[in-house]
């Protein structure tokens, strides 16, 4: 966004982009349209799609922050954050507002703290909906919600799963939710237990929110060290074309009780949500090497079957133990064809090959230079 003039940016929160362009944005910012009558700070406000502030809208404010926006059907908003009061009413955390950012009236929560992270909406009009939430007059913190079209509890719905994070017991542990088609409902955030279960980022509910035990039931999404911070969170999770889905986030390693590969880490994409990463097949591209220890000589054979649709260039990719690119080979199109490569400038120790075509990796193979 432009700072000039009349905007000045704050605290960031989230965003929603209109099919023309426009954009609504949420967050805590700084209004001088002295003009118009907005001065002071605001907290969903909208932009022009040449990235100024649109003076056409009424932005509208709360005595928190606003984090998330949630976009309905019928173009009206979830919005969620920290705060009690919007626009001077008084509101629960979790509020509905109209497509131009008026209170809807109709819904209301009496969440007394706390903030939602994500979404899922049902045809039926109810929302699940995942983060850390505290209702008025009660002393547990909730984690799953199932709401009615009023905002009220879904008593239905196992609105009290019990979800641990170790290391920051105070914040939400769940940071992305996903709706299969048959109604079960897979969560992914920096996850230690469920019900007194062990998992590790990803965890798996039925459609009315309680444990599948059986599920994810490895170890899940291993430990990511970075100084002094420490997660393992799946922080995001995106249904692809194909019916497999990606998630994100910051971990390194994944297990879920079928697949085991140390090799995942950030970005990993997950075939059935039974099966994990997918696993190599004869139809799958290959990568042959010889030797393997060696001192840094190697020969790549990449062997790709013909039906393999490429979306660009093949592209062969080097990364040491800490993931850092050491090399970076574009190949062409060519489906089989030998590599030679030289990694005896390079320290000892374990690296990773990736053969990719600049959409998707394709294959990989680990490197031991001696």
């Amino acid at each position: 966004m432009i700072n000039a003039p009349y905007f000045g940016s704050i605290q960031g929160g989230d965003y929603f982009v209109y099919p023309d362009g426009r954009i609504l944005m949420s967050g805590a910012h700084e209004l001088m349209d002295s003009i118009r009558g907005y001065e002071g700070i605001y907290n969903l406000i909208w932009f022009s799609n040449t990235g100024y502030l649109d003076t056409t809208q009424h932005h509208r404010y709360c005595n928190g922050s606003i984090n998330e926006i949630f976009p309905l059907q019928d173009g009206r908003f979830l919005l969620s954050g920290v705060f009690n009061t919007y626009e001077g009413q008084s509101v629960g955390s979790i509020i509905r507002v109209e497509a131009d950012g008026a209170l809807d009236t109709t819904f209301s929560t009496d969440i007394e703290w706390g903030s939602a992270r994500d979404f899922e909406r049902l045809v039926d009009g109810r929302v699940i909906a995942v983060g850390y939430f505290r209702y008025a007059n009660e002393i547990d913190t909730l984690h799953v919600l199932r709401l009615l079209p009023n905002g009220d509890r879904d008593l239905t719905f196992n609105n009290a799963l019990d979800v641990q994070n170790a290391q920051y017991a105070s914040f939400s542990p769940l940071r992305a939710l996903h709706r299969l088609p048959d109604g079960r409902l897979l969560i992914g955030g920096n996850i230690s237990s469920v019900e007194g279960l062990e998992r590790s980022g990803l965890v798996m509910l039925d459609s009315s929110g309680y444990l599948l035990p059986n599920e994810l039931a490895g170890e899940g999404c291993g430990l990511f060290q970075d100084f002094q911070f420490e997660a393992h969170a799946v922080l995001g999770i995106v249904p692809a074309g194909d019916g497999s889905y990606y998630i994100y986030g910051a971990y390194h390693g994944y297990d879920d009780g079928t697949t085991n590969d140390t090799y995942q880490r950030f970005i990993s994409r997950l075939y059935g949500l039974n099966v994990g990463v997918q696993e190599a097949t004869e139809a799958s591209p290959q990568i042959q090497v010889q030797p393997n220890p060696s001192d840094g000589r190697f020969t790549l054979a990449l062997t790709l079957p013909e039906t393999l649709t490429l979306s660009g260039d093949l592209a062969l990719q080097i990364y040491d133990a800490q993931g850092r690119l050491v090399e970076r080979r574009n190949l062409g199109r060519q489906l089989q064809q030998s590599v030679a490569l030289d990694l005896s400038a390079q320290p000892t120790g374990l690296y990773c090959a990736h053969l990719s075509d600049g959409m998707r990796i394709l294959t990989g193979v680990r490197l031991v230079v001696e």
